[in-house]
């Protein structure tokens, strides 16, 4: 399943609808946005909860970590490695690596989750995302959960002209309105969903 949010500025991820079935706490502030995919491994267990982290394809630390209130600060290491290793700044991101958190806990679903930078058009991004989305969004095999802006125009945004590129979208995009306070007419708002023939309602 990958989760992907629509914005038409800087790529920011609202974290609440992946927090909410993974049950931990994932970076959220704008200064520590997804700058590269980044795989999350749900595995049941019964006994002791704990998380492992590296980078997709390499060996990790040997570390069973328990502490999920650090979680978010060790993701923000790795971020920070990425970084370095690529020479990012300016908000760009990268395709070229993958961090994977492996998360042992219970009454979890096992499930392998992405959090893929947002969809943006910013000169200099735009290129590198859609490279990321081509990569990791056009395998039917997969589901993609739409991360949606309560405020936003949907049928007069350039985002989802961009969802209609990829592959069988309309069966395979799961439409999940974020911020749903800012929504002024619920009604309203449905209908312009329906404009987009998702099989799946929002």
């Amino acid at each position: 399943i990958y989760t992907l949010s629509l914005h038409d500025a800087l790529p920011i991820f609202d974290c609440s609808t992946l927090e909410s079935i993974t049950k931990i706490e994932l970076p959220s502030k704008a200064e520590t946005c997804t700058i590269c995919p980044i795989k999350i491994c749900l595995r049941e267990t019964k006994g002791k909860e704990y998380y492992k982290i590296k980078f997709e394809g390499e060996q990790d630390d040997g570390k069973d970590y328990d502490n999920f209130k650090k979680l978010k600060g060790k993701i923000d290491e790795y971020q920070d490695k990425v970084k370095q290793k690529f020479n990012l700044k300016d908000q760009k991101i990268t395709k070229d690596t993958v961090i994977q958190v492996t998360v042992f806990k219970k009454d979890v679903p096992n499930l392998d989750l992405y959090d893929l930078p947002g969809v943006t058009f910013v000169e200099g991004i735009k290129e590198e995302a859609e490279e990321i989305y081509d990569s990791f969004l056009n395998d039917e095999d997969t589901t993609v959960l739409l991360i949606l802006n309560g405020g936003d125009d949907l049928t007069n945004s350039s985002v989802t002209e961009w969802m209609k590129k990829v592959n069988n979208y309309k069966n395979r995009f799961i439409p999940i309105i974020a911020k749903a306070d800012l929504i002024k007419n619920f009604e309203g708002k449905f209908k312009q969903l329906q404009k987009f023939e998702l099989k799946t309602k929002p």
